[in-house]
Formats: C-alpha cells, sequence, structure tokens
C-alpha cells in the first residue's frame, strides 16, 4: 500500500510539472 500511495504522488507531482510548465511556457515565451 505504501509502495502505491508513493507512486500515486509521484504521478500527481509529475502531472502538476507538466501542466505548470505548459502554463507558463507560452508566458515566457511571449
Amino acid at each position: 500500500a505504501k509502495d502505491v500511495s508513493a507512486a500515486a504522488v509521484l504521478v500527481a507531482a509529475a502531472m502538476s510539472i507538466i501542466v505548470g510548465s505548459i502554463l507558463f511556457i507560452p508566458k515566457i515565451s511571449i
């Protein structure tokens, strides 16, 4: 269970980073 929860946290963090980069990259380029 701990491994599954840890993996879920890592996936959530990765998704948040990807979404954040998608949202912030256009602002930086413009």
